[in-house]
Order: structure tokens, then C-alpha cells, then sequence
């Protein structure tokens, strides 16, 4: 595994000038540490671009390796953040006013150095003996296999599901029924089905079906935007569950509504399902998480309400759907970001001591 690589690498670069590797750290950290003229001098290594990384997880992170180097003897500590990363803003998000850090930038393969006018954590200049031995030490790493695949392969399924959109409305609506259409006989979502006679594959279906080409082309455009910054972020299987999931409970929304008002309607397309990557996307740029960190969070909440708002004062719009389309995929992505939260204070707390 690369990420394993990584910190071998890093680590032997630290071993190779006298420091010595703490032990118990999480699989994308590395830190070493070394004593200097009555200081004790530690490098933390963060690999950004294979584990996520919060704000108050890094200030955690740095509170608890401070107290840990400290240690009962009281001794001077000089701490130096070290980050791996793709996107180089993403630390600068990270780190405080005055943290001494260096990026070490995975894409153009350079070491870059950033030092406060006034720093907390270390004497200015007394980590560079490490600026050349780091700088060939990335020149060493070599690119993932997979940075080298077609850009196809790494949306797949988001490409997948517009294709499938695609031929569903030019095909089977367009060419086939030559646009008379019986949304009933198609699988459109409509309550007296789905309750009365249990055909509970209409939520399933009705994802796939479009009323015309600007309800398709505005869909698929929001799609294959969202779409592929969530696929990245979070992997196909997770990616096509919020997807499938927010489709589902949008449906679910649709009939309650439709049921409360006593007015069933024959619901369709896939905006419920965009709509909970919308929330998804939400969550993970307020929770700053790996590519979402490029994204302000003023920019998707703009977005998120333009989506509700257009539904609104439009007619013939399922906003139920889109309501709670949005509330499920906002609720996974919550929920897989706490669970990631909770696996990182774990491996946290098994760290061991100097």
C-alpha cells in the first residue's frame, strides 16, 4: 500500500538524522522525535491524501503530541507539521496562525516551507537540516498506479448512471414510446401503487424516468458535477448508497405528501437522488473533508438553496421529494462522518507514550 510506503519512507528519511519513531500512531501519521541541546525536537507527519483530517482533530492531534513530548520532565519542545498532500490548500485550512509547517506537494513533488514571523511551537530554522534529505526523499515516492488510469475510471458510476438516464429517455421514452407515454406502465412513483398493490420497485424506477429533455439535461448537469466529487470522496459502493438511498426516501416523501394533500400524482425523476448529494456534499464541505475542502462554504449553501428555491417557484415540481431527497443524503453523509470521527479517536487513544 502506498500510505504504508509513504511512512516508511518519511520515517527512515527521520531515523537516518537521529530521530526516533513514536510508536502507536495512526496509519497515515508518522512522528519523530530527537533531543538537541536540552530540546526535544519532533516532526509530525500527516498523509493528507490517504486519511481525512478535521480541524479540531488536528488541534487534538497537536495539543496531545505537545503534552505527550513535554512529558514529565518539563523539557523545551520544537514541533515541526509535516503534511503529504495532492492539494496544498487543504493544510493552510488546517493549521493555526502561528504552527510551523511544511507541505510536501505530492503532484509537482516539491517541499515547500512555511515560517511564521512568531511561532509557538519551534525556533525558527531548527529544522533545516531536514530541507534537502525531505526534497529528495519526495523526488523517491513514486506516483499511485492509479493516478495513471483514464479519468473514466475514477467516475465510472457517475457516467454509468447518466448513460443509464440517458438511454431510458431517448430509447425506451423517445424512440420506443415515440413520447406517448404511460407513466404508469413505465414505473413512475405513485402512491395508490405503491401502497395498494405493494409495488414498491416504482421508487426504484421512477429515478430513471424524465418528463422532457430540460428536466433530464438539468438533472444530469448537476449530476456529473456533484456526482464526481462524491464518488472520488467517498468510493463507488458508498457513493451509489447515498445515491440509491436519497432516490428511495425521496419517493417515500413524495407519496406522504401526495397522500396527506389527497392529491396522487405520478412522481419521476432523479432530482430526489441528486438532491441527497447535494446534502451529502453539504455535510462534507462544512465538515472541511478531503476534496470538499476546496469547496467555501458559502458556495454550497448558495447552491443548496437556489436548488429549493427554483423547486418552489416552479410548477409541477415534487419539492417533497427534493426535501427529502436532501434530508437523506445529508443524514448518511453525517453519519458516515461521524463513524470516520470515531475510528480516528480510537486509533488516537491507542497511541502510546514516549
Amino acid at each position: 500500500m502506498e500510505i504504508a510506503m509513504v511512512k516508511e519512507q518519511i520515517a527512515g528519511c527521520l531515523i537516518a538524522h537521529g530521530y526516533r519513531m513514536l510508536s502507536g500512531t495512526a496509519d497515515n501519521v508518522a512522528v519523530g522525535y530527537k533531543e538537541e541541546n536540552g530540546i526535544r525536537k519532533a516532526v509530525c507527519f500527516i498523509n493528507l491524501k490517504e486519511g481525512l483530517l478535521y480541524k479540531q482533530h488536528y488541534i487534538q492531534l497537536r495539543t496531545e503530541l505537545l503534552r505527550v513530548l513535554y512529558g514529565n520532565q518539563g523539557m523545551p519542545v520544537n514541533l515541526l507539521m509535516l503534511f503529504y498532500t495532492d492539494y496544498i490548500d487543504m493544510p493552510k485550512r488546517l493549521v493555526e496562525e502561528k504552527d510551523y509547517f511544511w507541505i510536501m506537494d505530492a503532484r509537482q513533488k516539491r517541499l515547500m516551507v512555511y515560517e511564521p514571523e512568531q511561532t509557538t511551537w519551534v525556533v525558527k530554522g531548527a529544522f533545516d537540516e531536514l530541507i534537502h534529505p525531505l526534497e529528495d526523499c519526495i523526488q523517491e515516492i513514486p506516483q499511485k498506479k492509479s493516478q495513471k488510469k483514464p479519468i473514466e475510471e475514477y467516475f465510472l458510476v457517475t457516467y454509468l448512471l447518466i448513460a443509464v438516464n440517458l438511454f431510458v429517455f431517448f430509447v425506451l421514452e423517445q424512440w420506443i414510446f415515440r413520447g406517448r407515454l404511460d407513466w404508469l406502465m413505465l414505473g413512475a412513483n405513485y402512491a395508490p401503487a405503491v401502497i395498494k398493490d405493494k409495488e414498491f420497485y416504482r421508487l426504484f424506477t421512477s429515478m430513471f424516468l424524465h418528463a422532457d429533455i430540460e428536466h433530464l439535461f438539468n438533472n444530469m448537469l448537476l449530476l456529473c458535477y456533484i456526482g464526481r466529487l462524491l464518488e472520488e470522496q467517498l468510493g463507488k459502493i458508498r457513493y451509489l448508497f447515498i445515491y440509491f438511498l436519497s432516490g428511495i426516501i425521496a419517493g417515500l416523501f413524495s407519496i406522504g405528501y401526495n397522500t396527506h394533500i389527497g392529491q396522487p400524482a405520478f412522481c419521476i425523476g432523479a432530482s430526489g437522488a441528486v438532491f441527497g448529494l447535494t446534502g451529502a456534499m453539504a455535510v462534507f464541505v462544512l465538515w472541511k473533508q478531503g476534496r470538499m475542502a476546496q469547496i467555501s462554504r458559502r458556495q454550497v449553501l448558495i447552491m443548496v438553496l437556489l436548488s429549493l428555491y427554483g423547486g418552489f417557484v416552479e410548477t409541477n415540481v415534487d419539492n417533497a421529494a427534493h426535501v427529502g431527497g436532501l434530508f437523506a443524503g445529508a443524514s448518511a453523509a453525517l453519519l458516515l462522518t461521524l463513524v470516520h470521527q470515531r475510528k480516528a479517536a480510537k486509533k488516537r487513544e491507542e497511541g502510546t507514550s514516549l
